[in-house]
C-alpha cells in the first residue's frame, strides 16, 4: 500500500488532476442524479420529461456543495500539495467554483429549457466544459505558487551562495 502512495505521489499534477477530477465527478454526479431521483424526475437518457429550472438549480448547489468539499480536499493535498493554510487559498478555491456553479447552472438551463436536450445528457456537456475550467482556475488562481518578492528572492540567493561557500569549504 505504502509503494502505491508513493507512486501516486509522484505523478504528474495534470495526471493527479484527472484521477481526483473523475473521483470528483463520481462523487457530483452521483449526488446530482440522486436530487433529481429525489425530486421525482425519472432517470433516463431518452426521456422526454425535461428538469424544471429550479430541479437544475436545486441539484446543481446541492451537488456542487458536496463536490467542492470534496475536491478542495483531494486537490489540497494529493494534486498541488498545497502547504499553504490561509483562508485566502480556501477563498480562491471557492471563487473558482463559483463561477463553474453559475456556468454549469446556465448552460445546463440553456441546453434542457433553450434546446429541449435530454437533462442527464446535458449534465455530461456541462462536465467537460467545467473541467476545463476547473483545472485553468486552480492551476492558475488557487493553489497558484507565490512568487517571491524582489527583496525575498535576493535574500534568498544570498543565502543560498553563502550555504554553497561553507559547504564547500568545509569539505575542502
Amino acid at each position: 500500500m505504502k509503494k502505491l502512495f508513493l507512486w501516486l505521489k509522484g505523478l504528474d499534477r495534470r495526471i493527479k488532476f484527472v484521477l481526483v477530477g473523475g473521483l470528483n465527478t463520481v462523487v457530483g454526479v452521483s449526488v446530482e442524479l440522486g436530487i433529481y431521483l429525489l425530486m421525482g424526475l425519472p432517470f433516463s437518457l431518452s426521456t422526454k420529461e425535461l428538469a424544471t429550472p429550479i430541479q437544475i438549480l436545486v441539484a446543481t448547489i446541492v451537488s456542487y456543495t458536496i463536490g467542492t468539499i470534496h475536491s478542495y480536499l483531494w486537490n489540497k493535498y494529493f494534486t498541488f500539495e498545497s502547504k499553504e493554510k490561509s483562508v485566502g487559498e480556501v477563498l480562491r478555491f471557492f471563487s473558482v467554483y463559483v463561477v463553474q456553479l453559475g456556468v454549469n447552472y446556465l448552460l445546463k438551463l440553456l441546453l434542457v429549457q433553450g434546446f429541449g436536450m435530454n437533462t442527464f445528457i446535458a449534465m455530461i456537456v456541462t462536465l467537460f466544459v467545467t473541467t476545463v475550467m476547473s483545472y485553468v482556475g486552480h492551476t492558475t488562481f488557487s493553489f497558484r505558487k507565490k512568487k517571491p518578492l524582489p527583496e525575498e528572492a535576493a535574500t534568498k540567493n544570498n543565502e543560498t551562495t553563502e550555504d554553497n561557500e561553507e559547504y564547500t569549504e568545509e569539505n575542502q
